[in-house]
């Protein structure tokens, strides 16, 4: 995190000794002689508010000791300036305003007032007016004082007069003792982000942000929030008193953190829930990733004595698992918050700071004996600064993460960066309105691309972190390509039920590279809703099956060429029963034209058949090949009973009896389509199998 000035003007100076301005009025009776009562009443509200202000502004030092230096405890919430000594401040501004209520012309008074609205609400349009209204009345000779009232104008977007005063804050501590090194790269550092802000404000990008309104955002913190690819799910934090537990954090004066989800009905937000289960606890529980299909949910639980790390719950149709903890190497002694999988979940994202004081994203492998081989993506995605809130988007070579590089606007912006060629490129910044100058963070991109959200801290918002919606404009999506790489992949869900009931099913998804006859994902329904959800990026031929014992087996073929239109495709599978005689489809066998040659990407249908007949020695079978009606029908005969001969001459290969398998040639005597369109032709060409009696 960026280095911020850590000392503060000593009270009995600030306070009583100050030199007077023209239009600064101390707090001395001489200036009141004739208000003595009254005065004595606002010297005690002003000594009371300096005190309650000292004493939070310690503690506000010693968050930042513990952020910026030592990367201890804190809630995932927590934010560069946020909130220690939340109450004191509270206490402090009460006070303060009654004391400005009779004295509105000291600029110390003034200046505390603005600091502290500033730390509880750093969007505050009260802050800047009252650290204003501090260098009016003369507080100029004071040069931390510019350094706060820049950053205020920074977090209004006045982004000029936040560099002047920046600017003139450097110019004023450069002979200073205390204005060190690191200090003089954060002043650097916040005069780059005013110049970034004041570049890309004039660029705006063609979107629209909405805040997701009072039915999923409150007056206290939301954030981080994570969607399913098909956007049907939403979950997300929040700071608000919860059903568990009314407890409050001592370190910010908030409620612990806890998951919420929402359900997406007719394209509405349905009002947010608890998660169900035992996925929420008495400390703080915050989600910080989801698969695709929205069953794994990961959980970030913060940790005294290392930081957090990051835990993992499944759902079973109904509730939410209790978290397990990812093991080593993935979480370590050190702080871990952020994880994304990749479509297949083989590959893990996730951030760490285990290699020094910032925050890196890191990769690792699901192996044999679990996630293995972690590595630092390195550059140009990892920067100097902290980059965390990593997310992967379905389509596989989209990272979306949130960094305090250089180029950002203030705080943490989003970025992206594209896998090509095996290495990722340069960082771009999203750009304006989606950043800002304050933290921009938790990006997540719907599968299809046409929605994003994010936690934002904006000032029409319910107070602190918001939810928002990004809307990409459909109509000049040319204008946006260049900030928003557009999706290529399918997504494939569905129900998986079993017949005659048609009850759902826990049965077993994979999808295979079928040209490799390399499994890529697999994953399992639940009996209670049967519901599954694969993302399939571009440029594979995908063997697709479901699998269930006691029953037979489905496939269906996805050959999806590069840079195609997104599509969402509706798969509900009906299994039937091992009793059952229907002919099913083997929709990934795939012969050379005109000929009975197996092509090598059928190996993986073939190896389904073949474990069914395995799995179950006292079925027999039927290979049936059909044709379309182009050529000669004898020459279609005699091709389907080639092919289907060939199916069975490859089973016996592997040890299956003759006597249980029978081949069966149909020519074109049987379509299930008109032959009329090339699109019926292709349906009517296949192969299928049965269950003999």
């Amino acid at each position: 995190m960026m280095f911020a000035p850590l000392r503060f003007l000593v009270f009995s100076i600030v306070c009583f000794v100050y030199p007077l301005f023209s239009q600064h009025t101390s707090f001395e009776l001489k200036h009141f002689s004739k208000q003595k009562k009254a005065f004595e009443q606002a010297h005690n509200a002003f000594t009371k508010g300096s005190i309650a202000f000292e004493e939070g502004y310690n503690k506000w030092a010693l968050k930042q000791k513990q952020i910026l230096y030592k990367r201890k405890f804190y809630p995932l919430s927590i934010r560069d300036y946020e909130r220690a000594g939340f109450d004191a401040f509270q206490v402090a501004l009460e006070a303060l305003l009654k004391a400005e209520q009779f004295n509105a012309k000291h600029h110390t008074l003034q200046f505390m007032i603005g600091f502290c609205e500033f730390v509880m609400s750093p969007r505050s349009a009260e802050a800047a007016a009252h650290f204003k209204q501090s260098r009016a009345l003369g507080m100029d000779n004071a040069f931390d004082a510019f350094y706060w009232m820049g950053w205020s104008e920074q977090m209004q977007s006045n982004w000029i007069e936040a560099e002047n005063l920046y600017t003139t804050y450097a110019q004023m501590a450069e002979h200073d003792h205390k204005f060190t090194n690191p200090l003089k790269e954060c002043i650097r550092k916040r005069i780059d982000e005013c110049q970034w802000g004041a570049k890309l404000s004039k660029k705006a990008i063609a979107v629209s942000v909405e805040n997701m309104g009072p039915l999923l955002n409150t007056k206290y913190p939301e954030y981080a929030p994570c969607i399913t690819a098909d956007q049907s799910q939403l979950f997300f934090t929040s700071r608000r008193p919860g059903a568990l537990n009314r407890t409050k954090d001592p370190s910010d004066g908030l409620y612990l953190e806890d998951i919420y989800g929402s359900t997406c009905l007719n394209k509405m937000w349905q009002p947010p829930y608890l998660l169900k289960g035992n996925i929420n606890s008495e400390g703080h529980d915050a989600v910080c990733g989801v698969n695709n299909a929205g069953n794994r949910l990961f959980v970030f639980k913060s940790d005294i004595n290392n930081g957090g790390d990051i835990f993992e719950s499944t759902f079973n149709g109904n509730d939410w698992s209790a978290p397990i903890a990812f093991s080593a190497p993935v979480n370590s002694a050190h702080y871990e918050n952020a994880i994304s999988l990749n479509p297949y979940e083989k590959r893990i994202y996730f951030t760490s700071d285990r290699q020094g004081a910032q925050s890196d994203i890191y990769t690792a492998e699901l192996q044999a004996k679990g996630w293995a081989g972690i590595k630092n993506i390195g550059e140009p995605v990892n920067s100097g600064f902290d980059e965390t809130a990593v997310f992967l988007h379905p389509d596989g070579k989209t990272l979306y993460f949130s960094s305090q590089a250089y180029g950002s606007m203030g705080g943490f912006d989003i970025f992206y960066s594209t896998l090509e060629s095996g290495k990722w490129s340069k960082p771009v910044n999203m750009g304006y309105p989606i950043n800002g100058p304050d933290d921009d963070v938790f990006f997540v991109l719907s599968g299809d691309g046409s929605t994003a959200y994010y936690s934002a801290n904006r000032a029409e918002g319910f107070g602190d972190l918001d939810l928002y919606k990004i809307h990409f404009l459909k109509d000049t999506v040319s204008n946006v390509r260049p900030i928003l790489p557009v999706p290529d992949l399918y997504l494939v869900k569905g129900v998986i039920s079993g017949l005659p009931s048609q009850k759902p099913l826990d049965a077993t998804v994979s999808v295979y590279d079928a040209d490799k006859n390399e499994l890529l994902y697999s994953a399992s329904t639940n009996s209670v809703d049967g519901k599954y959800l694969v993302s399939l990026p571009s440029g594979k031929n995908y063997a697709f099956h479901v699998y269930k014992s006691g029953y037979i087996f489905k496939s269906e073929n996805f050959n999806i060429p590069e840079h195609p239109a997104f599509k969402e495709i509706i798969l509900n599978l009906d299994l039937e029963p091992l009793i059952s005689h229907a002919e099913i489809p083997l929709n990934n066998l795939f012969f050379d034209v005109n000929a009975s040659t197996l092509k090598p990407a059928s190996h993986t249908e073939l190896n389904r058949l073949l474990e069914l007949l395995n799995a179950n020695p006292g079925i027999s079978i039927e290979i049936i090949s059909h044709t379309d009606n182009t050529g000669n029908s004898a020459f279609n005969t005699d091709l389907s009973n080639a092919r289907s001969a060939t199916v069975i001459n490859y089973l016996i290969s592997k040890g299956i009896s003759l006597k249980r398998l029978k081949a069966s040639g149909k020519g074109e005597t049987e379509p299930l389509e008109s032959n009329a369109t090339a699109e019926g032709r292709a349906k009517n060409r296949r192969t299928t199998f049965r269950i003999m009696p």
